[in-house]
């Protein structure tokens, strides 16, 4: 049972940070686009 429910939070936590990465990545395709940032230069914004 116990086992379980570590695996359920490890989930939600691995799904809910590629979301966020997945934004991230999104937004920064429309800012390379628009100011030509670099990926890195963007995370450093972004964070």
């Amino acid at each position: 049972m116990k086992s379980e429910g570590l695996i359920a939070v490890v989930a939600v936590l691995a799904i809910s940070f590629l979301a966020c990465f997945g934004v991230a990545v999104l937004t920064w395709f429309t800012y390379r686009e628009r100011y030509g940032v670099g990926f890195i230069e963007y995370l450093r914004l972004f964070l």
